[in-house]
C-alpha cells in the first residue's frame, strides 16, 4: 500500500484548496523546502494517486499545478472513506505510553515480543523503554513487574492506574484511527462507540470524541478488573442523579454500580458545552460555582484583562469543575491529546491559566495536571479575541474536539478575519448542516459534500493560517478587483479561445497582490527584556507611601505617552477600592488598569524600592512593575516572563539582590533564557 509522509498530505492538501495554479516557486517559498522535494513530494503524490486510479497531477509550463474539479472529488471522497496514513515511526516516548496502555488493556499474558511486534524495533530498544516506563510508572506510585504466568503487569492502586490509561491514551488515538495500532477487543470497541453515540444522541449533547473512543477501548478492562473501588454516599447520590448515569446503566448492565458510576464521571468531565444557568442550578454545587468563579477573577488579575461577558465565562468554567471536582478526588483524569500543542502554539496563556490554577489547587488540597491546565485555557482563550468586523463573510468552523477547542478558533480565526461577518461553531453530528450559508467552512476533520472546506490541525499551524488567509480572501469581493471584472473589459482585444487562460492568470496576479501574512492570536511576541533595559529599571532609596510610589513608578510612561493619568487615577483608586489586589506574591506588584482607562500604546517598566512600599492590608511591595496593556493578546508574553520570573524564589531573591539596572539585566535575561 503506497503512503504518503505528513509534507506530502501537506501539499497534496494545499492543492486541494487551490482554485488556481500554484507555481512550484511558491511552494518552495511557503514550505522553506528546495524544488527538487517539490518534484519528489509530488512525484509521491502520483504513485498514491495513480494506486487509487486517481488522474495524477500534471505540471503546465508557466503555469504551475492544479487540480481540475474532477481531482478534487475523488481525493476527497478517498480521503473521507479512507483517511490517509504515513509510514509510522513511534518516538521513544510514544513507546512507552504504548507500552503501559497495552498492559493496562491487556487480554492475555504480555512478553517483550509483543511490544517489538507493535512497536517494530530492536529487543534493546524494548528493553530501554520498560526501564524509562518503570520510572514513569513510580512518579505515580505504580510498580512494573514481569511474572512466568502474568508477563509483565503494573502493581498498585487501582485509581492512578486507571487514571494514568486515561491520560495517555488520548495521545495514541490518532494511531487507533489509522490502523497502525489495534485493541484486542475490537468488535467490543466498535459496539462500545455506538452505546456511546446512543447516549450522546438521546441526551443532545456533545462529548469530547476522544474522550468516547478512549472510555470504548477502556470498557472491556472494567469487566475484568478484580480490583474496585467505593465512593462516599454523598457523591454517589449527585452522580446516580444524572441523566447520564441512568444511560450508562442501562447500555452497560454488565457493569457493577460503581463502575457505571466511574463512566458516568468520565461522560459529566468531557461534556464542555456551555449549557444554561437552568439545567446547572448553582444552589445544588455552590463549591463548583464558587470556584468557578474565583479562578476567573484570579486569571483576570493574572492577565490584567476584564471579561466583557464575566458570567457566561464563569458559566463555562463552572460546567467544566462542576464535573472535574468529583474526577480530581477520585484520580479520574481526561487525557488532552491538544496539550502539546497548546502549550506550543499558547505558551503564555498557558502559563498565565498555571499560575492561576494553584488557586483551585489549594482549595480542593490535589494538584492539577497539565492536561487539566490546557481544557482552561482552551475555556479563557475562547473568550480572549478581537473585537473588529466587517460585514464580508460567512463562516462555519466544524470540530467535534469539544465547544472550547472550537471557541480557541473561533478566536484565531476571528483575528485572522477580522472582517468576518460571522463566526458560526458546530460539531459534525448528522446531516443538517447547510453548507450554503457559508462562504468558508473550517473543518478539523474531512466533511463529505462540501467543496469550499478547509482541513486545518484543532490548533492552526502555519500553513494551516495561510491556507485560512488565501481561501477568505478569494472568497471575500467587497474592496476588490475580480478577475472576471476585468475580462469583461479585456476580453475584446483577446482571441475567444484565450479568454480562459488569460482569467486564470489574472486571477493568480490578482491573488499575489492581496497575499498578506498570517496574524496568529498570540500576538504576544513582545517580552519583558523587549521593554526593559537601563532606562527603564528604577531603583528608589527613599521612602515612599503607594500611592506615591505607583505614581513615581508610572511617571516615566506618561511621560513616553503611553498611558495618561487617567490610567494612573485608575490604578489608585482600584487598590483603594479592592485592596492590595495587584500583588502576584509576597512583595511584587503588577501595577495595572483597563486599556479604556488610559493605555495609549503597549509598555512596561521595573521599580526596586529598595525600603519597600507598605500597602493596605499590612502588604510590602519590594518591586512595582507597570503594566500598560492595549487589549487582551499583546501583552502576554509579558506576563509569561513575569510568572516565570517571579514564581521562582530562587530567581527572585536574584533580582532583588541587585544594585543596579546593568546586574538586573544580567539576572533577568540569564533566567528568561534558561
Amino acid at each position: 500500500m503506497i503512503e504518503l509522509d505528513t509534507r506530502c498530505q501537506e501539499l497534496l492538501n494545499t492543492l486541494l484548496q487551490s482554485e488556481v495554479h500554484i507555481k512550484i516557486q511558491e511552494i518552495v517559498d511557503e514550505k522553506q523546502i528546495s524544488k527538487r522535494s517539490v518534484y519528489y513530494d509530488l512525484c509521491k503524490i502520483n504513485d498514491f494517486l495513480a494506486s487509487h486510479h486517481i488522474e495524477e497531477v500534471t505540471l503546465e509550463r508557466s503555469k504551475g499545478i492544479n487540480l481540475s474539479q474532477k481531482q478534487k472529488e475523488q481525493i476527497r471522497e478517498l480521503m473521507y472513506s479512507e483517511p490517509l496514513v504515513r509510514n509510522v515511526y513511534f518516538s521513544p516516548s510514544e513507546r512507552v505510553l504504548i507500552i503501559i496502555c497495552m498492559i493496562l488493556q491487556k487480554d492475555r499474558p504480555l512478553l517483550i515480543e509483543d511490544f517489538i511486534d507493535v512497536c517494530q524495533v530492536s529487543r534493546n530498544t524494548i528493553i530501554n523503554d520498560l526501564k524509562v516506563a518503570s520510572t514513569k510508572l513510580q512518579e505515580y506510585g505504580l510498580t512494573l513487574k514481569f511474572e512466568n504466568k502474568t508477563g509483565y503487569i503494573i502493581q498498585g492502586d487501582v485509581i492512578r492506574k486507571r487514571a494514568l490509561f486515561f491520560l495517555y491514551f488520548p495521545e495514541l488515538i490518532s494511531y487507533y484511527h489509522t490502523g497502525a495500532l489495534t485493541s484486542p477487543y475490537q468488535e467490543q470497541v466498535e459496539e462500545n462507540l455506538k452505546k456511546f453515540d446512543y447516549i450522546e444522541k438521546t441526551l443532545d449533547t456533545q462529548y469530547v470524541r476522544d474522550t468516547l473512543v478512549a472510555l470504548a477501548h477502556f470498557v472491556p478492562v472494567l469487566g475484568q478488573e478484580d480490583e474496585s473501588f467505593h465512593f462516599t454516599d454523598i457523591d454517589k447520590n449527585k452522580i446516580m442523579d444524572t441523566y447520564e448515569y441512568t444511560l450508562v446503566q442501562r447500555k452497560f448492565h454488565h457493569l457493577a454500580e460503581d463502575e457505571c458510576i466511574y463512566l458516568t464521571l468520565h461522560l459529566l468531565g468531557s461534556r464542555l458545552e456551555v449549557t444554561s444557568m437552568e439545567i446547572n442550578d448553582v444552589s445544588e454545587d455552590q463549591e463548583a460555582y464558587d470556584l468557578a468563579t474565583s479562578l476567573v477573577s484570579e486569571f483576570s488579575r493574572l492577565a490584567c484583562v476584564e471579561f466583557e461577558n464575566k458570567e457566561v465565562v464563569e458559566r463555562s468554567i463552572f460546567v467544566h469543575l462542576k464535573a472535574s471536582l468529583y474526577r480530581y478526588r477520585y484520580g479520574i483524569q481526561i487525557g488532552n491529546p491538544l496539550i502539546n500543542d497548546v502549550k506550543g502554539q499558547y505558551p503564555e496563556l498557558f502559563e498565565i491559566t498555571k499560575k492561576a490554577a494553584e488557586y483551585l489547587a489549594q482549595q480542593i488540597g490535589v494538584p492539577i495536571a497539565d492536561n487539566e491546565i490546557a481544557y482552561l485555557t482552551l475555556h479563557f482563550g475562547g473568550f480572549i479575541s478581537t473585537n473588529q468586523t466587517v460585514d464580508q463573510m460567512n463562516i462555519l468552523i466544524i470540530c467535534p474536539n469539544g465547544i472550547s477547542t472550537g471557541n480557541m478558533l473561533r478566536a484565531e480565526v476571528s483575528t485572522l478575519i477580522p472582517h468576518a461577518d460571522t463566526i458560526d461553531v458546530v460539531a459534525l453530528r448528522g446531516n443538517d448542516i447547510s453548507f450554503d450559508d457559508y462562504q468558508v467552512v473550517i473543518s478539523t476533520v474531512e466533511v463529505p459534500n462540501c467543496s469550499n472546506c478547509i482541513i486545518v490541525h484543532p490548533i492552526l499551524s502555519d500553513a494551516d493560517r495561510v491556507m485560512i488567509l488565501r481561501k477568505c480572501m478569494r472568497t471575500s469581493g467587497k474592496g476588490q478587483i475580480r478577475a472576471d471584472d476585468v475580462l469583461e473589459i479585456v476580453k475584446k482585444y483577446v482571441k475567444e479561445e484565450d479568454h480562459q487562460a488569460l482569467k486564470i492568470d489574472l486571477q493568480h496576479y490578482l491573488e499575489s497582490l492581496t497575499e498578506i501574512r498570517y496574524h496568529p492570536l498570540q500576538d504576544g511576541s513582545r517580552g519583558m527584556l523587549s521593554f526593559l533595559n537601563e532606562e527603564t529599571i528604577y531603583f528608589h532609596d527613599e521612602d515612599y507611601d503607594w500611592q506615591e510610589a505607583i505614581r513615581l513608578s508610572s511617571e516615566p510612561l506618561v511621560e513616553k505617552k503611553s498611558i495618561t493619568t487617567d490610567f494612573v487615577d485608575a490604578m489608585i483608586r482600584q487598590t483603594r477600592k479592592m485592596g492590595p489586589y495587584m500583588f502576584i506574591n509576597e512583595h511584587v506588584v503588577l501595577a495595572h488598569a483597563k486599556p479604556e482607562d488610559g493605555v495609549v500604546q503597549l509598555d512596561f517598566n521595573m521599580n526596586v524600592f529598595e525600603s519597600g512600599v507598605y500597602f493596605p492590608k499590612q502588604r510590602i511591595a519590594k518591586v512595582i512593575l507597570v503594566l500598560a496593556a492595549e487589549d487582551k493578546v499583546k501583552h502576554l508574553k509579558i506576563l509569561k516572563d513575569v510568572m516565570h520570573l517571579f514564581s521562582n524564589e530562587d530567581i527572585q531573591s536574584e533580582i532583588l539582590a541587585c544594585k543596579n539596572a546593568s546586574q538586573m539585566l544580567q539576572v533577568i535575561g540569564k533566567a528568561l533564557k534558561a
